[in-house]
C-alpha cells in the first residue's frame, strides 16, 4: 500500500485514541516526522480531510497538523522534534 493511501487510516487510528484521552480539548494537534515535504503535504491533506469528513472524528473536535522533515542525523532529528514539534503542544507524533 502506498503511503498516500495509508496515511489517512494511520491518522484516523492515532487520532481516535488521542481524542478519546483528550475529549475535553477543542483543538487537537497531531505532529509527524516524515521523510519529505511531499509526504508532509499528504499528511496535511489527511488532516484537512479528517476535519471535513462527517463522522470521522467527533464534531466538537478539530484536528490541527504540524510536521517536520526527518533529518538524516539522528541527533539533529531528535533536536528538531524537541525544538519544532513539542512546542506546538502536539498530543501525538506519527
Amino acid at each position: 500500500m502506498r503511503v498516500e493511501c495509508a496515511l489517512p487510516y494511520l491518522l484516523l487510528a492515532a487520532t481516535t485514541s488521542i481524542v478519546c484521552v483528550h475529549a475535553e480539548e477543542k483543538v487537537v494537534t497531531v505532529g509527524a516526522v516524515l521523510s519529505s515535504a511531499e509526504y508532509g503535504q499528504v499528511f496535511m491533506d489527511a488532516i484537512l480531510s479528517a476535519n471535513m469528513e462527517e463522522g470521522m472524528i467527533e464534531d466538537q473536535i478539530r484536528l490541527n497538523g504540524t510536521y517536520i522533515v526527518m533529518d538524516d542525523n539522528p541527533i539533529r532529528a531528535a533536536m528538531s522534534i524537541c525544538d519544532d514539534l513539542i512546542p506546538q503542544q502536539v498530543y501525538g507524533i506519527l
